[in-house]
């Protein structure tokens, strides 16, 4: 298992950092080549150089405040009676006001 995961890792690390130096290649170096060169043709529009990474952030950020707000309306009902009973010892008027409203 520890061999599977370990090539995995390395895996992703190589995609990872192949992806970060073409990604700066593209927006770094590509607007001080000439558009007519060859190399431009490996490259998609400096457009598409915003518009990837904004995406990206967008579908993150979405999908992190989904997670919260799902995490947050679920364990809003967990509330169990010792909880409630327990706010009420450390408050005990809260509980005369109760019997005082009967």
């Amino acid at each position: 298992m520890g061999r599977n995961d370990a090539f995995n890792g390395w895996a992703l690390m190589l995609i990872s950092s192949v992806a970060w130096c073409y990604y700066t290649f593209w927006v770094l170096v590509l607007p001080i080549v000439d558009r007519d060169h060859p190399i431009q043709s490996y490259f998609p529009s400096r457009f598409y150089a915003l518009l990837i990474p904004q995406f990206i952030m967008v579908v993150t950020g979405t999908l992190t405040a989904s997670f919260i707000a799902l995490v947050m309306i679920r364990s809003e009902d967990t509330t169990s009676e010792e909880e409630e009973v327990a706010w009420t010892d450390t408050e005990p008027w809260r509980g005369l006001r109760s019997e005082a409203s009967r």
